[in-house]
């Protein structure tokens, strides 16, 4: 697992602003992935208007740091954000963020901002994957507090293993982008 994590990194109140913003312009769908007709996700999502998105250069300039600082990958462009609201029994299972589009890129590094203070919700953790037979559990412990935490910023490999446990009360919000560049060799 990679990963650059900026704890902390947004104040609450900037938080607090940031997710009236988004909420206001929401247009939620149905954000339920299947595979062989089982859900592998369960959500609202929102795509974020990106012409006069307030979200695009801040977050651009994490990936940007992460990227000059840890993964020196060949990046091109941000695909647009998309902003998740995980209510009660609301989950992501395993899965990859890693897509080649029709263009022959791909998925490089994928970015979560939490924009919910962490006493609001129950569950809705983001997990990684640690190739070990003990799961993400152990791993996750100290890690988890960490990313749980409102304003906090991570930016890892868009191939790592990942997923949102379910949320068991309140609700969880978040935006999720993802850069792409050539595929790798």
């Amino acid at each position: 697992m990679s990963y650059y994590l900026f704890p902390e990194v947004v104040s609450k109140k900037e938080c607090k602003s940031l997710l009236k913003y988004a909420v206001r312009d929401a247009n939620f769908s149905d954000g339920v992935v299947y595979d062989k007709n089982t859900s592998r996700r369960k959500c609202s999502v929102s795509f974020l208007n990106s012409k006069d998105n307030i979200f695009n250069e801040m977050l651009w300039g994490f990936v940007h740091h992460a990227n000059d600082k840890m993964f020196k990958y060949d990046l091109e462009f941000f695909q647009r954000l998309q902003f998740s609201k995980y209510e009660q029994g609301d989950y992501y299972d395993w899965h990859r963020d890693t897509i080649v589009s029709d263009n022959k890129k791909i998925r490089k590094l994928s970015l979560s901002f939490n924009l919910t203070d962490h006493n609001n919700y129950e569950g809705g953790d983001l997990e990684f994957f640690t190739g070990t037979d003990k799961k993400a559990k152990d791993f996750n412990s100290d890690f988890s507090e960490k990313i749980r935490q409102v304003g906090t910023i991570i930016v890892f490999d868009s191939r790592d293993w990942h997923r949102i446990t379910p949320v068991t009360k309140g609700v969880r919000y978040s935006v999720v982008c993802w850069t792409v560049g050539p595929r790798f060799i």
